[in-house]
């Protein structure tokens, strides 16, 4: 299950790289919101996108978050957030990595 302020890390992410991500997402809990951050999960804050309840958790849409410009190599992380109903946030199908 995805909960409040759990994270995906992603090592040596190439940044120069990065555009967007796109996820394909599922809640029939309570949603939330994905942040791209640099660095660590408080790191710099690159860009997020809010996950709508949607009512099942195998019927996927795709939510797509384009990426602040930045940089050099670091770790990329995805952080779940809902602090007001912190658990059963979403599912997360698969990402895909937009490159420029």
């Amino acid at each position: 299950g995805i909960n409040h302020n759990g994270f995906l890390r992603f090592d040596r992410t190439n940044f120069d790289a990065i555009e967007a991500i796109k996820f394909r997402v599922a809640s029939a809990g309570t949603g939330g919101v994905i942040e791209v951050r640099r660095g660590s999960p408080e790191g710099q804050l690159l860009g997020s996108v809010t996950v709508e309840v949607n009512g099942n958790w195998e019927q996927f849409y795709e939510k797509e978050i384009t990426i602040e410009r930045s940089e050099g190599r670091d770790t990329l992380f995805l952080v779940f957030k809902n602090a007001e109903r912190p658990g059963g946030l979403m599912n997360i199908d698969s990402l895909t990595f937009r490159l420029a």
